[in-house]
């Protein structure tokens, strides 16, 4: 079984903004989490290289499994 790190997984909504969430899952679920979170027809992918330490996750108080968003980015 993968070990659920944290990963940063960029949303683009249908009007082309970009949203960035945090996903606690493995990597090859992290992507499903998030788009079972947003509204139907957005597109996500996880962020390369921006994984978050066991230490930074727990100073954010998420358990595995669970999203979060972080931020968003209009055009």
């Amino acid at each position: 079984m993968t070990r659920a790190a944290a990963h940063i997984v960029r949303v683009l909504t249908d009007s082309r903004d970009q949203h960035l969430w945090l996903a606690v899952a493995p990597a090859d679920e992290a992507v499903t989490r998030v788009l079972n979170a947003v509204p139907e027809g957005w597109a996500a992918t996880v962020l390369p290289g921006c994984d978050l330490s066991s230490a930074e996750v727990a100073a954010l108080r998420i358990g595995p499994g669970n999203v979060r968003k972080i931020t968003s980015k209009g055009h």
